[in-house]
Parts: C-alpha cells; sequence; structure tokens
C-alpha cells in the first residue's frame, strides 16, 4: 500500500480538474496547458473540498501498484499545468565550458566543434 496516495492531492488556484470515466480518468487545466489521462480502473478518482482523493476499489497486487502510481501522475499533472517543468544542472570538473545563447546551450568539451543543445 502507498503512502503517498494517502496524502490527497491540493488542487491550486488557478488549476481546474474534471474527473470522468466513473472515476478512472482525470482531466487537469491549468495557465500552463491542459492534460488529460485514463488509468486501470482498479483506482477510483474523486475530488472533495478542492483535494483529489485516490480510492483503490480492489485488493490485489496490481490494484496496490496502481494506488501509487495513479497519485503520482496526477500530482506531477496538477505540478505541470501549474509551475511547469524545470531541470537544474550541476557541472562538476575542469576543461568544459558552458554557454547560453535564447534558449541555446552551447557546450565546448573538447570536440572539433562545439555541441549546440536546443
Amino acid at each position: 500500500m502507498s503512502r503517498l496516495a494517502k496524502i490527497p492531492v491540493e488542487i491550486p488556484e488557478g488549476v481546474e480538474v474534471k474527473i470522468f470515466d466513473g472515476g478512472c480518468a482525470i482531466s487537469v487545466k491549468g495557465p500552463l496547458g491542459e492534460l488529460k489521462r485514463s488509468f486501470a480502473p482498479v483506482v477510483k478518482i474523486e475530488e472533495k473540498d478542492k483535494k483529489i482523493i485516490f480510492e483503490k476499489t480492489a485488493e490485489t497486487n496490481f490494484a496496490k501498484a496502481m494506488h501509487g502510481t495513479v497519485s503520482s501522475i496526477v500530482r506531477s499533472m496538477v505540478k505541470g499545468v501549474k509551475t511547469g517543468f524545470e531541470k537544474k544542472m550541476q557541472i562538476i570538473g575542469l576543461g568544459y565550458q558552458f554557454s547560453q545563447k535564447g534558449r541555446e546551450l552551447i557546450i565546448s568539451c573538447g570536440y572539433s566543434n562545439d555541441v549546440h543543445y536546443v
């Protein structure tokens, strides 16, 4: 049994959640976009008091596994439409040079040409 699935997911301001297909599918809409996802019917999704609650409909091993998986995916969906994705990198070592030009990352790491990562 998942401990994280027991904790309800808070719905922040500006995020709209719709649950359909008998609690097996969810649509999350926010300032950064809209995400839709359907899941196996072993986990029921409910919305109560600006919180999303997850309940298992069976006591099988698959239902126990999906209980935590569904809650984690929905938690990420809510975070994604509100704040978006961000990746922070820490570079350790000598002999490398990194620069940023607009949205492009330019890496000088010993190759004959620079590596341009978009």
